[in-house]
């Protein structure tokens, strides 16, 4: 699953951008991870978003989506 910047959105990180997240293949990934055998990765193009700080992803079953937070 790649997670990437896109324009608009709610993010407070960087004002007018924020994530998003669709099923794709790694190219060129900067962060990488694979969680019950679903890999996630950010593309090295996209990792200017975080600066210093770290995405964390959990899933959330009340809604049975995932959610991210940078801390």
């Amino acid at each position: 699953m790649r997670i990437f910047v896109r324009l608009g959105g709610f993010e407070t990180v960087k004002p007018g951008y924020s994530l998003g997240v669709m099923k794709d293949s790694p190219t060129n990934p900067a962060l990488q991870t694979t969680v019950e055998g679903v890999t996630f990765y950010m593309e090295e193009a996209n990792v200017w978003y975080l600066g210093e700080k770290k995405l964390h992803i959990e899933f959330d079953p009340g809604c049975e989506d995932i959610r991210m937070n940078i801390v």
